[in-house]
């Protein structure tokens, strides 16, 4: 019972974090292809590929903080008020996306006009973790 939720959470985290660098990684794959084949070094070439994971691994931290200070609690709740259902948990991840960047840009001192691309990609990859989250409950056939 316990891997089966560690396994529904790790997919849910999974399908925020896909979600969120998608766009991004995008960008930085395009950008990193061309040094593959370029001469140079293979630390180059390392350092390219960094780049080009590199919204893999800057949205893994935030997804995983969303659903264990929001997604959790919200399904506690959700159960306990026997309202869970697709649109509650999508609409919860998406609003919870939606507001945790900002907190996290603050703190940070980085511009708030950056702050609707953030707070978009936060809503596509909670409502993206937050769908997960449904379809992979238990007692779904």
């Amino acid at each position: 019972m316990i891997l089966r939720q560690l396994r529904r959470f790790g997919i849910s985290v999974l399908m925020g974090t896909v979600t969120a660098a998608a766009l991004p990684a995008c960008f930085t794959i395009a950008l990193a292809i061309p040094s593959l084949f370029a001469p140079g070094s293979w630390e180059e070439r390392f350092v390219m590929l960094r780049f080009a994971a590199a919204p893999f691994l800057l949205s893994f931290p935030p997804v995983l903080a969303g659903m264990l200070l929001i997604g959790l609690p919200a399904t506690a709740i959700l159960r306990h008020f026997d309202r869970e259902s697709d649109r509650a948990y999508v609409m919860t991840g998406a609003v919870g996306g939606l507001l945790m960047p900002l907190p996290a840009l603050v703190m940070i001192g980085i511009d708030l006009g950056v702050a609707p691309l953030f707070c978009a990609l936060g809503l596509v990859s909670g409502a993206a973790a937050g769908h997960s989250w449904w379809i992979e409950r238990p007692g779904r056939a």
